[in-house]
């Protein structure tokens, strides 16, 4: 038990803290931030995207089921409920986009204006080269990867199977997810948003018991998301503050 209360304190601190901290960052701080070159922040966040990712994948060999206990079972990923849960929110993700053309002028607004807020909260500009755009998607993908293995592979499936304590797990990962999030704007919209999506990638990452029914729908959708983003046309994006 003193194991598992030192990891996790170890995964709070080092993984999860400060990513609460930043989602409270002044916008002073983020306009100033904003200021530094180009590659500073992939560069200055790769060690800890790279770390928080060994650290979960670590705590997760010690186990006697190894990778699998977080989820990482390519075997359990090929089975036919997993594929379907993959494929389906991959689909119902993408739709997204879709519907958000149907979207009142209003509610347009409001996305331009959390898609600015989270373009900034990442320090990614739409008039970046190229190659600082490729870097833009690593430290994205890493990023998303490594919320996967936090959110839904170590808190949930490995804790929650651990302490038999998985529903407790799940709202307290689901939470998270939100306050993290915060960056892109500190309203209901967003709030809502974002638990409706977590609560998605925690739902199908427990009824198939594999993370990457959850980390390829996420990537798949960011993806999409930024590439949208980058190319700078509000009318069409998505609504941003579900990038997650």
């Amino acid at each position: 038990m003193s194991t598992l209360i030192f990891e996790f304190f170890t995964v709070f601190i080092l993984a999860i803290l400060p990513q609460i901290l930043s989602s409270f960052y002044p916008d002073e701080m983020r306009d100033v931030l904003s200021k530094l070159p180009g590659n500073w922040r992939f560069f200055s966040t790769l060690p800890s995207r790279i770390g928080v990712i060994l650290l979960v994948l670590y705590i997760s060999a010690s186990r006697r089921d190894d990778f699998h206990s977080i989820g990482l079972n390519f075997q359990q990923a090929a089975s036919p409920l997993a594929l379907f849960a993959t494929g389906f929110l991959t689909g119902y993700l993408l739709l997204i986009f879709v519907v958000s053309r149907l979207r009142s002028k209003k509610v347009k607004d409001q996305i331009v204006n959390v898609r600015q807020r989270t373009m900034a909260g990442l320090v990614y500009s739409p008039t970046a080269g190229v190659w600082q755009k490729l870097l833009y998607f690593i430290d994205l993908w890493l990023a998303v990867i490594g919320e996967e293995l936090v959110y839904r592979g170590y808190l949930i499936l490995l804790l929650g199977s651990q302490t038999g304590n998985l529903y407790a797990w799940m709202a307290f990962s689901a939470t998270l997810s939100v306050v993290v999030h915060l960056y892109q704007g500190r309203t209901w919209r967003v709030a809502i948003s974002h638990m409706f999506l977590a609560c998605l990638f925690i739902f199908v990452a427990v009824i198939t018991n594999s993370l990457f029914a959850a980390i390829i729908p996420h990537l798949v959708y960011n993806t999409v998301w930024l590439i949208r983003a980058l190319r700078n046309k509000p009318t069409e994006e998505a609504t941003p503050q579900e990038i997650n």
